[in-house]
């Protein structure tokens, strides 16, 4: 059976995943036109841009630079309302062919609950890779027994599957100095487009979900994203300062830029190693480094 092809973009935050992704459908689409082809759409595969509203906190591009590319998936969730990959991954099927490398968040606190009751276990999986997480938490309630005691033999099966797509994969890397700059220069520029306002409004959703907005639960929804918690100190002072501003605004810098490289480490160390395992008997997923550390 021939399988479907696909097109994936990975890399960290703000090194240039949606440009890059417009760009290639584009090219698809004019493809299309010649070469028969019904043209590309593009999947969001980011966890953020799923939700609605709040378009500077989660950086989505903005309608009119999406060059009449359609976008699914993006700004279709509630800000509270939870929505996890397992979700993600049945919406894209049923949306169009979905993406066999992607890098999305996932349910922080299940990967708490199984490095509590299986902590060998679940340092095998990233607390983003919900499905293998919520697979041994099966494992666990049905069997009664921990995964660590049966994973070697599981791991080499999962890892052994053949994927569902052929799928061309572009890891997107800047090297760490030039996107640390790109990163800061972002935030400043997010802060001018109207970032706090965000903040606030989603402020005042927490308030209207939970009564009080100091419960907030920064595990949910877009109560995740980088920079609501960061401003919590300087949006609930009662007399706002430019001191507990600037503070906001550095540990928002510093949060991302270890985000980054969080995604770098998930990348090398999760992403990449089952690529190679997938293309061991048959390269079915080609990956390519492109270097986005110039302008």
């Amino acid at each position: 059976m021939t399988l479907r092809p696909i097109i994936t973009v990975c890399g960290t935050t703000g090194v240039g995943k949606s440009n890059l992704a417009i760009e290639l459908a584009l090219h698809l689409t004019r493809r299309a036109r010649t070469d028969g082809w019904r043209g590309a759409r593009i999947i969001n595969a980011d966890s953020m841009q799923v939700y609605s509203g709040m378009d500077v906190i989660t950086n989505k591009v903005p309608e009119a630079e999406r060059q009449g590319i359609e976008h699914l998936l993006m700004g279709f969730k509630s800000p509270g309302e939870q929505y996890v990959v397992g979700q993600w991954v049945q919406d894209a099927i049923k949306a169009s062919p979905p993406s066999a490398a992607t890098d999305p968040d996932a349910a922080f606190n299940l990967h708490a609950l199984l490095s509590i009751l299986d902590p060998l276990v679940a340092n095998r999986w990233h607390w983003k890779d919900t499905r293998k997480v919520l697979r041994s938490l099966v494992v666990i309630k049905e069997c009664g027994r921990r995964p660590s005691d049966i994973i070697f033999d599981q791991t080499k099966d999962a890892l052994a599957s053949k994927p569902r797509f052929r799928t061309l994969s572009f890891w997107l890397y800047a090297e760490p100095l030039a996107l640390e700059r790109r990163l800061n220069e972002r935030i400043d520029k997010m802060i001018e487009q109207g970032l706090v306002s965000e903040i606030r409004a989603l402020r005042k959703i927490a308030e209207n979900d939970r009564g009080c907005e100091a419960n907030a639960d920064y595990t949910l929804g877009i109560y995740q994203s980088i920079g609501y918690k960061e401003f919590h100190d300087y949006l609930s002072a009662p007399e706002p300062s430019d001191k507990t501003f600037s503070i906001a605004v550095e540990h928002m810098k510093i949060s991302t830029r270890q985000y980054a490289k969080r995604q770098v480490s998930w990348i090398r160390n999760k992403l990449l190693p089952a690529i190679y395992i997938a293309n061991k008997e048959e390269t079915v997923t080609p990956t390519y480094l492109l270097d986005a550390t110039g302008d």
